[in-house]
């Protein structure tokens, strides 16, 4: 899924993404149900030496969180 989305988005839908995949949010900013993230393969990268996905990288995001551990988070609530 190589598009921004609202976290609220993700929370809500969380069924839909597999658990292999991970949260990226916007780096130095706020964490907020209306924060802009992604949903990508953390190991969808181009080579080695790079740390985060393509699209995690053009478009200044960070790792979070893996959906596996999200969606413990959600259900427990």
């Amino acid at each position: 899924m190589n598009k921004i989305v609202k976290l609220r988005d993700v929370l809500l839908n969380i069924e839909e993404f597999e658990w292999s995949d991970a949260l990226f949010l916007v780096r130095d900013k706020e964490c907020t149900l209306d924060s802009k993230c992604a949903v990508l393969d953390p190991d969808d990268v181009e080579n080695d030496a790079d740390e985060e996905p393509r699209f995690a990288i053009d478009n200044n995001l960070k790792y979070v969180l893996n959906m596996q551990d999200i969606g413990s988070i959600v259900d427990a609530t």
